[in-house]
């Protein structure tokens, strides 16, 4: 139901909760849905955790350095 809601695939939303992808906007939909914070609901994922703070651009950003630095 929350895939119809925010309009996205459940094969996206499930991604995301298994960390095998990153959607800022479908990791807070699924810590709204469940009432809890990002860092609560993805604790181990530090991009998510200055949400407020990070614009989309800034997380692709984030993320696109993270790999460089990890291969």
């Amino acid at each position: 139901m929350l895939a119809e809601v925010i309009e996205r695939s459940p094969s996206l939303l499930s991604k995301v909760a298994a960390r095998k992808a990153r959607s800022l906007y479908v990791a807070e939909a699924i810590a709204k849905a469940l009432d809890k914070s990002l860092e609560e609901v993805f604790p181990d994922v530090p991009a998510y955790h200055a949400s407020s703070q990070v614009d989309a651009r800034q997380l692709k950003r984030a993320e696109l350095l993270a790999k460089l630095k990890s291969e």
